[in-house]
C-alpha cells in the first residue's frame, strides 16, 4: 500500500522552538540556517514523516537515522520502507504546507504545490512541457491544470532520486492515463488536491491507490 499525509497551516500555528526539538540533531543543523518559512515547513515535513512511519505501523524505524543528502533515505539499507517529501510556503497568505509518501514496496516520489498564477507561464510551457501537456493546460484554462503537469514531472525525477539532473523537459506527461515517462522508464501517477494545495504522488504502481491523511500541527506534535 502507499500511504499520502499532509498537512496544511499558518506559519505562526505553533512555536518554532518546540517543533524543532522534535527533530534530530543532524536535521536541525541541516535546516536551522535556512530562511523562517522554509525552516518551519522543512522542520514540519520531518516531523510529519515521523508521524506517518508510527501511524502505518514501522513506529520501529520512526528514530532511524535517515541520510536527508539528495533523496532521502534510510541509512540502514535492510530498512524496506522507502518515503518522499515535499513542502512549500506561501508567504504572502503566511502559510506552509507539506507532503509525506511512503511505501513499502518501491520508490515514491510526491511533489506539492500551492496553486497560484504564474509569471512567464507561457514561456516555461514553451521550454519544459510537451505540445500534448500544452493541449491539456490549454483545455482545462486553469492554473491547476498546470500544476497537474509541473507536480508530477518533479514527483517522476524525486521518484528517480535523479531529482533535476534529469531535465523536466525529457518527462511526458500523460494525465488521462496517468503515467509518467521518459525514455524506457515510467510510473504510475495520482494527483490530490487539500485546500489551495495540489500534490502529485508517483510509484512503480499505484492501481490499489493511496490511502490519504489530511493532519493538523496538533495531531503531529501529539507522537513522540
Amino acid at each position: 500500500m502507499v500511504y499520502l499525509y499532509y498537512i496544511g497551516e499558518s506559519l505562526s500555528a505553533f512555536e518554532e522552538p518546540a517543533l524543532l526539538s522534535m527533530l534530530p540533531a543532524s536535521r536541525r543543523t541541516q535546516i536551522e540556517r535556512r530562511p523562517y518559512a522554509d525552516r518551519i515547513a522543512s522542520a514540519a515535513a520531518a516531523c510529519l514523516l515521523r508521524y506517518a512511519l508510527c501511524d502505518c505501523g514501522y513506529a520501529a524505524y520512526a528514530d532511524a537515522p535517515i541520510v536527508w543528502e539528495g533523496k532521502p533515505h534510510f541509512a540502514d539499507p535492510a530498512i524496506s520502507v522507502r518515503f518522499n517529501l515535499s513542502h512549500t510556503v506561501d508567504k504572502a497568505r503566511g502559510m506552509f504546507a507539506a507532503a509525506v509518501l511512503l511505501s513499502d514496496w518501491g520508490e515514491v516520489g510526491v511533489d506539492l504545490e500551492f496553486v497560484h498564477p504564474i509569471q512567464n507561464r507561457a514561456a516555461m510551457e514553451r521550454r519544459l512541457f510537451t505540445p500534448e501537456e500544452r493541449d491539456y493546460i490549454g483545455a482545462v484554462g486553469k492554473n491547476d491544470a498546470f500544476f497537474d503537469i509541473w507536480c508530477a514531472k518533479e514527483a517522476f525525477v524525486k521518484w528517480t532520486g535523479e531529482g533535476f539532473a534529469h531535465p523536466l523537459s525529457s518527462v511526458s506527461v500523460d494525465v488521462t492515463e496517468k503515467k509518467a515517462v521518459s525514455g524506457e522508464v515510467s510510473c504510475d501517477l495520482a494527483w490530490y488536491s487539500f485546500g489551495e494545495s495540489r500534490i502529485c504522488c508517483a510509484a512503480d504502481d499505484l492501481s490499489s491507490g493511496v490511502q490519504t491523511a489530511a493532519l493538523t500541527m496538533e495531531q503531529i506534535v501529539s507522537v513522540r
